[in-house]
């Protein structure tokens, strides 16, 4: 171990910047954010009650300045490294809790799955989610989504559901490609190979490693 640092009550989500220099980590207690350094644990950041609810899921962007987090308050904040500030709150971005999100490798898109049934693809590089807000993926799961994961050339979104499947989204054209089945119980996270070939996922039973075909 190399250092270590603790948060009140139970700590729901944690990440490194793809620089490798910080760790965002969040708590349900005091819906906190902290932010550290990675070399020495130093404490860049704790900010209490940054939301109103559970921080269920934080990702830094690909750039590694902004923190995304999503909550069970239905909302999504980026927090800023360099200004050590808020820079955008989207309220009632789901109608129910939000369960996870993510960003496509390009910056261009952040993706967040909620407990309302829906993915949602928000444009956060031209910033047009703002007047016309996101793109919802629907009519894929029934109940809870509570993973998603991005493919590395964003052509693609995958997602673990409360329903005990898996979908594959096709991004360009917003629809879902295939439904996947074969766990016993809830999906409760997933991921995709850098040549989509494979699709790996957990639930609440066992494991599963699925290869998809183009």
């Amino acid at each position: 171990m190399l250092w270590s640092s603790s948060q009140d009550g139970l700590v729901t989500t944690c990440h490194i910047s793809h620089d490798g220099k910080y760790v965002a980590s969040g708590s349900d207690l005091e819906n906190a954010l902290l932010v550290c350094n990675v070399e020495d644990g130093e404490q860049v950041a704790y900010i209490r009650d940054y939301h109103r609810s559970t921080i269920q899921s934080c990702r830094f962007d690909p750039v590694n300045q902004r923190i995304a987090t999503v909550s069970s308050d239905m909302s999504i904040k980026f927090w800023d490294i360099i200004a050590r500030a808020t820079t955008v709150t989207i309220e009632r971005a789901h109608n129910n809790a939000i369960a996870d999100c993510c960003f496509s490798l390009d910056g261009h898109f952040l993706c967040t799955a909620g407990w309302d049934e829906n993915i949602k693809l928000w444009d956060v590089r031209t910033g047009e989610f703002r007047s016309h807000g996101p793109i919802t993926l629907d009519q894929g799961h029934i109940g809870i989504v509570g993973s998603c994961e991005f493919s590395k050339d964003a052509s693609c979104v995958v997602s673990g559901g409360y329903d005990k499947t898996i979908s594959v989204w096709d991004i360009e054209e917003a629809y879902q490609k295939i439904s996947l089945k074969g766990h016993t119980d809830w999906v409760t996270d997933v991921a995709i190979s850098q040549d989509k070939t494979l699709i790996v996922s957990s639930s609440k039973v066992l494991p599963k490693v699925i290869r998809e075909c183009h």
